[in-house]
């Protein structure tokens, strides 16, 4: 994308937090008003979810979210380059904390939305799916670029946990992020991979074929969310923004197959 208009980072910390809590004060004691739009930039993965999300807000408040999709790193980078995004739900904690402190974003720190988890995804093979399986093929073996997508870099953790990281570098193919190496696996141009739980579940995989990687054999995945300092009084963004932790979210959230916050104020904006 092109053309982005820059985001103004000249107010004080101080002075945003303020603001950005009276705006959500107010969005959540009066209705939201139509035509008051917000664009949230989402990581592959949760893209699915999202939706889900988007369209349980708008039962319930009536106002628009609209999704863009894309990997977390650029996502991140069309951010940094001022992308008019409101709201970035990222698939890790790392990004969405520089763009706090690069005063690109609200308050001064990072909303764990949800922590997702790794399978082993191994289709139409007589193996059993784990980690040693793999080091018996002779295909391809998909997982997320781990310099773009958080769960490349929870794939590439747990390989090298099971010292097969660098055995199987010849095997490995790089995807821009964990769908698209989903993807890699379905089409059968991959012989096994590491993707996201929640995919498989979502692709109703028979049980035999996957293996859920849980800490500490693979790390969960932390997923952040901030609010970008532009949209600090656009009432649709603030108010989904703190839809995310309220129960209601959370219950879909955690049915899509991720695990779920535990610091929930249980409210329902």
């Amino acid at each position: 994308m092109t053309g982005y208009r820059r985001l103004d980072t000249s107010m004080r910390r101080g002075s945003r937090t303020f603001s950005w809590l009276l705006t959500l004060s107010i969005c959540l004691s009066t209705p939201l008003q139509a035509g008051d739009p917000a664009v949230v930039a989402v990581a592959a993965n949760f893209l699915g979810t999202a939706q889900r999300l988007v369209d349980d807000f708008a039962r319930h408040d009536g106002a628009e979210v609209r999704l863009v999709s894309g990997s977390s790193g650029q996502l991140y980078a069309q951010i940094s380059q001022g992308a008019p995004y409101d709201v970035f739900l990222s698939a890790d904690t790392a990004r969405p904390q520089r763009l706090v402190d690069a005063g690109l974003a609200v308050g001064n720190a990072v909303t764990v939305y949800c922590r997702g988890l790794l399978a082993l995804w191994l289709p139409n093979s007589a193996m059993p799916p784990t980690l040693q399986a793999i080091q018996q093929l002779s295909g391809p073996i998909a997982i997320a670029n781990p310099a773009l997508a958080p769960y490349g870099a929870a794939a590439q953790s747990s390989l090298t946990q099971a010292g097969l990281w660098s055995s199987l570098q010849p095997q490995l193919v790089l995807a821009q992020n964990v769908t698209a190496a989903h993807t890699m696996v379905a089409s059968g141009n991959a012989q096994a991979g590491i993707v996201a739980l929640t995919t498989v579940l979502a692709s109703n995989i028979d049980a035999s074929e996957y293996l859920t990687l849980e800490p500490p054999v693979a790390p969960a995945v932390e997923q952040g969310a901030v609010l970008l300092i532009d949209s600090v009084n656009n009432a649709t963004a603030a108010a989904f923004f703190a839809y995310l932790r309220s129960s209601r979210a959370q219950d879909i959230i955690s049915g899509d197959g991720y695990l779920v916050t535990s610091d929930l104020d249980g409210s329902d904006p």
